[in-house]
C-alpha cells in the first residue's frame, strides 16, 4: 500500500505528524476516564513505589541484626555467674590443734599416800578383858509381896442412897385439864349481810320522768300562741332537751344521796355489832385467863410441896450414905498405911544393902578402867604423832612433784600456743591475699566482660527489633499503597462509568452504561477501596522477648523509679535464655504510656524495647 506523502522522511526520522499506536491507545484510555483513575491511583502508586526504596538495605540490616543477636545471645547464655571466692579454703584449714599430743602433767605422779599405814593399826581395846562389875548381883526386891494384895474394896456392899426415894412429881395432874374454851358459843358479827336487802330506788326516775313530761307540755303551750305549731318546733325541742338534762341530773343527785344514807346506816350497824363482839370476846378472855391462873397457881403449890418433901428425904438418905462411905474409906486408909509402912521398911533395908554392894563393885571397876585407859591414851598419842609426821612429809614431796610437772606443762603449752598464733596469722594473711586477688580478678576482668556481653546482648536485641520494625513498616506501606492505588482507581473509574458529574456518558463506545445522574446518589465503597482499607490494618510485627506466656517462676522483686514493676523469671524454652533473669512483663506495662516500647513478633508474641524503659534486662 502506498503511504501518503510526508508520512516518512527520506532521512527516516520520526515525523511530528506520526503518532505511535501505543500513544494513541494511552490517549484513548485517558480520554475515556482512565486519566481520572490514574490520578486517583497516583498517591498510592507513589507510596508503594517509595516503600520499595532501600528494600535490599533493610533486608541486609535485618539479617546482620539477626546474626548479631544470635551471636550475643549465645555469649549471654554462656555467661557463668560464679562466686569468685568459690573453692577457697578457710584461713585456718590445715592448722592443727597446738595442744594435741600434750600429756597430762599429773599422769605420772604417784599417790602421796601409797604405802601409808594407819597409825592406829594394831592398837587393842584396853577394856577388852574387863568384866561387868554388876555381874552376879541379884534383885534386892525379889520375894517381896504387894502390900495392897490383902486389902478389900471399902465400897463393897455400899448401897445407892437414892434407890428407895420415889419421883416427887409422880401422880401430879395437868392443871389445865378442866379448863373450857372461853370463846365457845360466840356469834360471828359478819354472819348476816346487812346490805342484801338493798333495792334500786325508782322514785328518782319516776320523778324525773314526770318533770320532763310537764316541762315539755308547758313549753309547747307557751310557744304555740307565739309562733304556731310548726314555727317553734326547733326551739321547743332544744328547750325540752335542756330541761330533760337538768331533770336527770337532779334525779341522779337525789338518788345518790339516799343511797349514801342507807350505806351509812348499814356501816353504823356493822360497827355496833363488831363492838359488841369485841367486848364479849374480851370478857370471855379475862374469865379464861383468871381460871387458868388459879389452876396453874394450885399446881405450882402442889409441885413445890412435893419437891420440898423430896429434897428433905434426899438429904437424909445422902447424909447417912456419906457417913457410911467416910467410915469405910477411913478404915481402908488405916489398913493401907499399915501395909505400906511395913513394905517400905523392908524395901528400904533391901535397897540399902544392894546400893552398898553396887558401890563397892563400881569403885573397883573404875580403878581398873583408869589404869587400862592411861596406858592406852599414851600409846594412841604416840601413834597419832608418828602418823601425822609421816603424812606431812608425804604431802610435801607430792606438792613439789606436782608443782614441777605443772610448771613444765605450762611452759610447753605457752610454746605451742605461740607457734600456733604465728601459723594462724600467716595463714590468715595468705587467705586475705588470695581473696583480694580473686576479687580484683572478678571486679576488673570477669565482671566487665559479663557487663559488656549483657550490654551487647541488649543492644543486639534493640537493633533486631528496629530492623524488624523497619521491614514491617515498609511492607505495610507497600501493601497500603497498592490498596490505596487500587481503591482510588476503582473509585474514580466507578464514578466515571456511573455518569460523572454531567449526568451522561461521555464515552460513546460504551453502550448500555448511561443513566441519568441522581441527586441523592451516594456511591458504595468499591472492591479496591475495601481491599486497601483492610491492607492498611495489617499490624507491625516484631520479635518476642517479654511475653508472659513464655516465662515461668515469675516473682515481683521491686519497682523502678518510674513505678514499673520489676520481676525475676525464667524462660520456659531454653533457646530464649538459660537461668534467671530480671526485667518487665510486656502486658504489665501501661499501654497509654509505653505503647512505643511494646510490639509483637511474627508469632504474635510481645517484645519490649528496654532502651525506652528505666529497667535493665539482665541475668541474675
Amino acid at each position: 500500500m502506498k503511504k501518503p506523502v510526508g508520512y516518512t522522511s527520506p532521512f527516516k526520522k520520526a515525523s511530528p505528524l506520526k503518532i505511535a499506536p501505543w500513544l494513541l491507545a494511552v490517549g484513548k484510555f485517558l480520554g475515556t476516564g482512565g486519566g481520572q483513575a490514574l490520578l486517583a491511583a497516583a498517591p498510592g502508586i507513589v507510596k508503594g513505589v517509595g516503600s520499595l526504596a532501600g528494600r535490599k538495605g533493610r533486608i541486609k540490616r535485618q539479617k546482620e541484626a539477626q546474626q548479631q543477636y544470635n551471636q550475643y545471645q549465645q555469649q549471654f547464655q554462656n555467661i557463668q555467674y560464679s562466686n569468685p571466692y568459690e573453692g577457697m579454703d578457710g584461713p585456718y584449714q590445715g592448722l592443727t590443734n597446738p595442744y594435741a599430743g600434750m600429756q597430762n602433767p599429773m599422769e605420772n605422779l604417784q599417790d602421796a599416800y601409797a604405802g601409808y599405814q594407819d597409825p592406829m593399826a594394831g592398837i587393842t581395846n584396853p577394856y577388852a578383858n574387863m568384866t561387868n562389875p554388876l555381874t552376879g548381883m541379884v534383885n534386892p526386891y525379889a520375894g517381896m509381896t504387894d502390900p495392897m494384895a490383902a486389902l478389900k474394896d471399902p465400897m463393897a456392899g455400899f448401897r445407892d442412897p437414892m434407890a428407895k426415894i420415889k419421883d416427887p412429881l409422880a401422880g401430879i395432874k395437868d392443871p389445865l385439864a378442866n379448863l373450857q374454851n372461853a370463846y365457845a358459843g360466840m356469834e360471828n358479827p359478819y354472819a348476816q349481810n346487812l346490805a342484801e336487802d338493798l333495792t334500786v330506788d325508782t322514785q328518782a326516775a319516776d320523778y324525773l320522768r314526770e318533770q320532763q313530761q310537764q316541762s315539755q307540755a308547758n313549753i309547747m303551750q307557751q310557744m304555740q300562741g307565739v309562733a304556731g305549731g310548726s314555727g317553734i318546733a326547733g326551739l321547743a325541742q332544744q328547750m325540752a332537751a335542756t330541761g330533760s338534762k337538768q331533770a336527770r341530773e337532779a334525779a341522779v343527785n337525789i338518788a345518790q344521796q339516799e343511797r349514801e344514807n342507807k350505806m351509812a346506816r348499814i356501816q353504823g350497824e356493822e360497827k355496833k355489832r363488831l363492838g359488841t363482839f369485841e367486848f364479849d370476846k374480851m370478857m370471855r378472855g379475862s374469865e379464861f385467863d383468871l381460871a387458868k391462873s388459879k389452876a396453874l397457881s394450885a399446881a405450882e403449890t402442889d409441885r413445890a410441896q412435893r419437891m420440898s418433901e423430896f429434897e428433905t428425904a434426899k438429904m437424909k438418905s445422902m447424909s447417912a450414905a456419906e457417913t457410911d462411905r467416910m467410915r469405910r474409906q477411913s478404915a481402908f486408909d488405916i489398913a493401907k498405911m499399915k501395909g505400906m509402912s511395913k513394905f517400905e521398911l523392908d524395901k528400904l533395908a533391901r535397897g540399902t544393902q544392894f546400893d552398898i554392894d553396887k558401890a563397892e563393885r563400881m569403885m573397883g571397876y573404875e580403878h581398873d578402867k583408869m589404869v587400862a585407859g592411861t596406858g592406852f591414851d599414851v600409846d594412841m598419842q604416840r601413834r597419832r604423832s608418828a602418823g601425822e609426821t609421816d603424812r606431812l612429809i608425804r604431802e610435801s614431796r607430792a606438792k613439789s612433784a606436782r608443782d614441777k610437772a605443772l610448771y613444765g606443762f605450762e611452759i610447753d603449752q605457752m610454746t605451742r600456743k605461740g607457734q600456733f598464733d604465728i601459723d594462724a596469722q600467716r595463714s590468715m594473711a595468705d587467705y586475705e591475699h588470695d581473696a583480694m586477688l580473686r576479687k580484683a580478678h572478678y571486679d576488673y576482668i570477669v565482671a566487665p566482660q559479663n557487663a559488656r556481653t549483657e550490654g551487647m546482648y541488649g543492644l543486639s536485641m534493640r537493633n533486631l527489633s528496629g530492623a524488624d520494625a523497619a521491614r514491617a513498616t515498609a511492607r505495610g506501606n507497600l501493601i497500603g499503597g497498592i490498596g490505596s492505588a487500587v481503591g482510588g482507581a476503582a473509585g474514580a473509574w466507578g464514578n466515571y462509568v456511573g455518569g460523572g458529574a454531567g449526568g451522561y456518558n461521555p464515552n460513546p463506545n460504551i453502550q448500555g452504561m448511561w443513566e441519568p445522574a441522581q441527586q441523592t446518589y451516594v456511591p458504595k465503597p468499591t472492591i479496591g477501596q475495601r481491599i486497601g482499607g483492610a491492607l492498611r490494618k495489617i499490624p507491625i510485627i516484631g520479635k518476642l522477648f517479654s511475653d508472659r506466656d513464655l516465662k515461668k517462676d515469675i516473682k515481683l522483686i521491686g519497682k523502678s523509679d518510674a513505678g514499673l514493676n520489676i520481676y525475676k523469671f525464667k524462660y520456659k524454652d531454653a533457646k530464649n535464655g538459660k537461668g534467671t533473669y530480671q526485667g518487665v512483663i510486656a502486658d504489665d506495662l501501661p499501654k497509654n504510656v509505653y505503647n512505643k516500647a511494646v510490639s509483637k513478633d511474627k508469632n504474635g508474641n510481645e517484645v519490649v524495647d528496654y532502651g525506652k524503659l528505666d529497667v535493665a534486662f539482665k541475668r541474675i
